[in-house]
């Protein structure tokens, strides 16, 4: 009897464990089963970055020149690609500010640092400091849901100091390259 392969690696002292995200199969089995779905989510995220090139244009009529050739840089990572549009949405607003305002691109934005908290916290329950940075990103990409959940209180506002060490140390370490991913 044939068994199933299931979605393990095996190290080389013979045990398993389980993968994590998506394997370039697993991609390719997605893109050919259902190939509209990746093309729409391609146009939508476009089509998102096309409406915060013109609201940033709008906001900061003495940049738009600056603005106008931002649409390379707003190619969403491999992190954001498969998850929420809003996280999209986030970081391409963030990414549009940062070149406004002159600031470095390349390091992580709130959505980007949100998506790699979480991440972690599921292999290492977070410390005070660290939950309370992965706080603050989940403020600044998700204001409405926040204020909803938090009702305007912020939560561990003792550790403010720690959190953004950490964020400071986070956003250098996991630097990236705007505009020079491929998918």
């Amino acid at each position: 009897m044939r068994t199933r392969r299931r979605n393990y690696r095996y190290r080389p002292n013979g045990t398993a464990h389980q993968k994590k995200g998506k394997g370039f199969f697993e991609t390719l089995r997605e893109v050919i089963q259902d190939p509209w779905s990746v093309i729409s989510s391609v146009f939508e995220k476009m089509k998102i970055a096309e409406e915060e090139i013109s609201s940033a244009k709008q906001k900061h009529p003495e940049e738009a020149e600056s603005l106008r050739d931002a649409f390379g840089i707003l190619c969403p990572p491999l992190l954001l690609q498969s998850l929420n549009i809003k996280l999209y949405r986030a970081h391409a607003r963030e990414l549009l500010e940062r070149i406004v305002k002159d600031h470095d691109l390349e390091l992580l934005t709130h959505a980007e640092l949100c998506v790699h908290l979480s991440r972690f916290s599921l292999e290492v329950p977070p410390s005070s400091d660290v939950a309370c940075l992965y706080n603050e990103c989940f403020a600044a990409v998700f204001p409405k849901e926040y204020s909803a959940i938090f009702n305007g209180n912020t939560p561990h506002e003792s550790y403010r100091g720690a959190a953004l060490a950490i964020k400071i140390k986070l956003a250098r370490s996991l630097r990236t390259k705007r505009g020079t991913e491929t998918t």
